[in-house]
């Protein structure tokens, strides 16, 4: 992964591509590994930006502050969960199941749970990756985490 800093990798010194924002995305996938691509943050909401995509996360409970955390990135219950990108029609969501003091914590079933609110989705999940495939493409999607936390690593939009 680049790191870009005004328009230039600053590890290796390669130009940041330039998005085409009316490109469809074809494989385009946005990292939670380290908060580089993460553009905003405040306890109510963050904005995270990469390949064309960007995902915000707004504060949904007074009780439930947007996390401070990549690697994975946590969405928390009760948050609104906004993807954005152009001409979605499948995302593949890698996810976090966790064990604590000998007990599993399962942090995609919130994610399916979400992800099968939305009409015309069809929505699989194989232990730390859900899919959704959608009947018609997509350039906005609105989650809500009502079910739970949501940890993810990253997604990639139509591989």
């Amino acid at each position: 992964g680049h790191t870009y800093v005004d328009g230039s990798c600053s590890v290796c010194g390669t130009a940041q591509p330039v998005i085409d924002p009316n490109a469809v995305l074809d494989n385009a996938t946005i990292s939670f590994a380290d908060k580089a691509n993460r553009t905003e943050y405040s306890t109510s909401k963050q904005v995270w930006v990469q390949n064309g995509i960007t995902v915000t996360n707004n504060k949904g409970a007074s009780t439930s502050n947007v996390g401070d955390y990549a690697n994975p990135a946590r969405f928390y219950k009760s948050s609104t969960l906004i993807i954005e990108g152009k001409g979605m029609t499948k995302i593949v969501f890698e996810c976090d199941i966790s064990t604590y003091n000998g007990e599993t914590k399962d942090y995609t079933t919130p994610l399916k749970t979400a992800l099968e609110a939305i009409e015309g989705a069809t929505v699989t999940m194989n232990n730390k990756t859900v899919t959704v495939e959608f009947a018609t493409a997509q350039d906005s999607l609105t989650l809500s985490l009502a079910g739970g936390q949501a940890r993810i690593y990253s997604f990639t939009v139509n591989p």
